[in-house]
């Protein structure tokens, strides 16, 4: 079994019409959440990426997950569901998760991994934009891609 998973946020959605930074360049979270309404949900857009992801979710033996610092709403659902994307599981931040991206995906990574007695991590691929999280993912010796990379790639 191959095992794909998936980060939402310039890695498969452009939902950068949403994000307000503040001075310091952080995400504004407060900003986050009044922008996570249906209509403006539904306003994101796909990046390159979810073409793979369409192309694989329909192969044999590949397990396809998402995990996102985003706390999932009906909409969130509702949007994939009308771009066609599918999951096999859904990581995502609770509404009481206040930890940084990266120390919060590690844990859903590793609880995954056990979850599905997965012990040859080679079978894992994690899309992701966040460098600190691509560094710990490789730290723990998953294949971590750059999405913005790869997404930039595949608009050429």
């Amino acid at each position: 079994m191959k095992y794909v998973i998936f980060d939402l946020d310039a890695t498969v959605i452009d939902s950068s019409h949403r994000q307000i930074c503040k001075p310091d360049g952080s995400l504004d979270l407060a900003e986050w959440k009044r922008n996570s309404t249906y209509p403006k949900v539904m306003a994101d857009k796909l990046l390159p990426l979810a073409n793979h992801w369409n192309r694989i979710q329909k192969l044999k033996n590949v397990f396809i997950a998402i995990c996102t610092a985003r706390v999932m709403s009906g909409a969130d659902l509702d949007y994939l569901r009308i771009k066609g994307l599918k999951a096999d599981e859904i990581m995502s931040r609770s509404e009481t998760d206040h930890r940084p991206d990266a120390i919060m995906k590690k844990a859903k990574i590793l609880a995954f991994l056990r979850e599905h007695k997965i012990t040859k991590w080679s079978n894992v691929t994690f899309y992701d934009d966040n460098k600190t999280v691509l560094q710990m993912l490789l730290d723990l010796g998953v294949n971590a891609k750059d999405s913005i990379k790869i997404n930039q790639e595949l608009t050429r």
